[in-house]
């Protein structure tokens, strides 16, 4: 069984080191690309020089504000408490009635209250002068890294969809680096729901313009 082994051992060993090679070209790719690709973001977004795009990166972070957090669901124990803490009623006293609403603000017409749900599942402005469009434009992450994917919000570049003066295979080696990071993000776990959605949709958009028979020579 010794002998076995090492005998063996050299041709393990070299497929080894041919394995390690192709993770580490694959590793400096992956680098190149995504350095390439954060160079580009200060004029994907429409600022001059990389100065102000942090700024506006670090404007748009402190305007968000840190995160809400959700309060917990009373427990078992918690509502046992409350139940017991309840004020009691004396013998022969009727308990307090609840308060009803006055007589002279009527409430308003089912219709009215149907319309105001319409406006909200449109998107239209509703009291106050915010939309449902402008919240969630607010809420939308601000990270650029995948190394951070719960804050990650880079937004697809549909650009790269358009051939322009681009032969047939630089065209597609485009396509092809553009497939290759927006499948990544869609691996990555913990990415947000919305922008998880938006680059589902890309990569549909990405196959979809890969095999158009339009694409010739």
């Amino acid at each position: 069984m010794t002998h076995v082994i090492s005998h063996d051992f050299p041709r393990r060993w070299r497929t080894f080191q041919e394995h390690a090679a192709k993770v580490a070209l694959m590793q400096a790719e992956w680098e190149a690309t995504r350095t390439r690709a954060l160079a580009e973001l200060p004029g994907r977004f429409g600022f001059p020089d990389l100065a102000s795009f942090v700024r506006a990166v670090r404007a748009a972070a402190t305007k968000a504000g840190p995160k809400k957090s959700h309060s917990k669901r009373p427990t078992a124990d918690t509502a046992k408490k409350q139940k017991t803490t309840a004020p009691k009623t004396r013998k022969g006293m009727a308990p307090k009635s609840k308060a009803t609403p006055s007589p002279a603000l009527p409430s308003p017409a089912p219709s009215e209250q149907h319309g105001e749900k319409s406006d909200r599942a449109s998107g239209k402005a509703m009291p106050g002068g915010t939309t449902t469009t402008s919240q969630a434009e607010a809420t939308w992450p601000v990270g650029t890294s995948l190394d951070d994917p719960k804050n990650f919000g880079l937004r697809p570049d549909r650009a790269v969809l358009e051939r322009g003066p681009l032969s047939r295979d630089a065209f597609q080696a485009k396509l092809a680096e553009a497939l290759r990071f927006a499948t990544r993000v869609l691996h990555t776990s913990k990415v947000p729901a919305a922008v998880w959605r938006e680059w589902r949709s890309f990569e549909r958009e990405l196959h979809a313009a890969r095999q158009s028979p339009s694409q010739t020579p």
